[in-house]
């Protein structure tokens, strides 16, 4: 394969390709391992097999590293390993990684390796200091390996930016054939902006999870959604055919795929170069070309409507008639999608105000709403509306919660010139009094 380990490096348009070693040796498509700015961009790697570790593209840099893998074909990746060795279409590593709009399929593994951990992955992430996952598509298939479509370890202590991807697992036959795969228990440590991934590993089961972390596994979205940042993602047995590595999403199928991206400002084209917007697009089918599509083609899919609106959440915090709120500390509008009916595609409606019921302020992707400032001896109402393409959530639940009606009353004061005394009273309508140094900010300097 290809090797890097020089600063500035461009490595674009090459075909790595039919490499097969059964001496228990290393196949690296392309490698860098060293620090630098390095494109990789727009090569077929394809056909590589060993009884040892096999990766497609492998970033290994030093720290100050910076690769950008983007718009390349990686599939026919295999393992025979009967060791812990595993194989990956991409392996993001040491520096700065940010992949995007590339095309992953058919990595396989040894059936027989010891380990928990997946023999195959598509898109492996290992320590570094930061990892842009975007749009791209990446399909298992295959049969008897551990799998999984993306894997992170647990090195990767920073957190992940993942979005806009498809991440789908058809294998079969195996203890495990997840969407996703974290080699320690706990959620996905993805940064609050991941989220428009779409997952499937087929039927729910412990076997063919959304996602397994370490021995446990969230079988269905739903369930991965509650421990995850990630408010909005999606699932579907997606419909497509893969014909020399490029995967061609069904057109006449209804998906998510279609418009259901962040549009992100540094992604500008798709896998084939085709320009992602500017949106709205004109002459799609009905309700496309809205946003971007997930994964790394931008094309005119038929978008998946849902036929009912998704269920009420569930309001966390602050609990309804909840009274004394101190308007001087912040304060968050919490709560928790609900486990069943359709997911909430396009956010959360979030109602807030003094009148109930509470007029419409903004609709968010995340779970929480910061209100801002409040008033003391205020009563405020809120609701929130779970959203997807056919509308919002009916008949939600109305919170209300009243702030403390904490005041100084009075106050004298007194001065003194040059050194001296003073005395300063003041009064409060209940409570202590806290006094300060300055009138705005400062250090403490007294109480009562």
């Amino acid at each position: 394969g290809a090797a890097a380990v020089y600063n500035n490096i461009t490595i674009s348009d090459n075909i790595v390709e039919n490499v097969d070693n059964s001496n228990n040796g290393i196949i690296y498509g392309i490698y860098i391992f060293n620090g630098g700015i390095f494109d990789i961009s727009k090569n077929t790697v394809r056909n590589l097999s060993s009884t040892g570790a096999v990766r497609g593209i492998y970033t290994n840099g030093l720290a100050g590293t910076t690769s950008n893998i983007y718009q390349n074909k990686i599939y026919g990746i295999n393992t025979n390993s009967t060791g812990v060795a595993f194989s990956a279409g991409i392996h993001s590593g040491p520096g700065v990684n940010r992949v995007y709009n590339n095309m992953i399929t058919n990595i396989t593994g040894s059936t027989s390796a010891p380990t928990a951990a997946p023999g195959a992955s598509g898109i492996h992430i290992s320590g570094g200091a930061s990892h842009e996952i975007y749009n791209n598509t990446v399909i298992i298939t295959g049969s008897g390996v551990r799998s999984a479509a993306l894997s992170w370890s647990s090195t990767t202590a920073n957190l992940l930016d993942v979005r806009n991807n498809v991440f789908v697992n058809n294998a079969t036959g195996s203890t495990f054939a997840a969407a996703m795969y974290r080699s320690t228990a706990g959620a996905p440590n993805f940064n609050s902006s991941s989220g428009n991934n779409l997952y499937y590993a087929g039927v729910p089961s412990a076997t063919k999870p959304i996602y397994r972390n370490g021995a446990n596994a969230s079988e269905d979205l739903a369930t991965y959604l509650v421990l995850s940042v990630e408010s909005i993602a999606f699932t579907e047995n997606l419909q497509f055919t893969v014909n020399n590595g490029e995967v061609a999403i069904d057109q006449n199928a209804p998906t998510y795929v279609e418009s259901n991206g962040q549009n992100l400002a540094s992604i500008t084209v798709d896998y084939y170069g085709t320009a992602r917007g500017p949106y709205p697009l004109v002459g799609q089918q009905p309700n496309g070309g809205t946003s971007t599509d997930i994964g790394a083609e931008e094309n005119d899919f038929l978008k998946n409507i849902p036929a009912v609106a998704p269920d009420c959440a569930s309001l966390d915090a602050p609990a309804d008639n909840e009274t004394d709120i101190c308007t001087s500390a912040p304060l968050t509008l919490s709560w928790t999608p609900a486990l069943s009916g359709p997911l909430a595609t396009q956010g959360f409606d979030v109602f807030f105000g003094t009148s109930n019921p509470p007029p419409f302020v903004a609709n968010v992707s995340t779970t929480s709403y910061d209100p801002g400032t409040l008033t003391n001896g205020t009563t405020y109402y809120w609701s929130v509306e779970p959203k997807n393409a056919t509308g919002n959530a009916s008949g939600c639940d109305v919170y209300s919660f009243t702030t403390a009606n904490h005041s100084i009353t009075s106050t004298t004061p007194a001065s003194v010139c040059g050194q001296g005394t003073v005395d300063l009273t003041a009064t409060a309508s209940d409570g202590e009094i806290n006094w300060w140094e300055n009138s705005t900010g400062g250090s403490p300097i007294a109480t009562g």
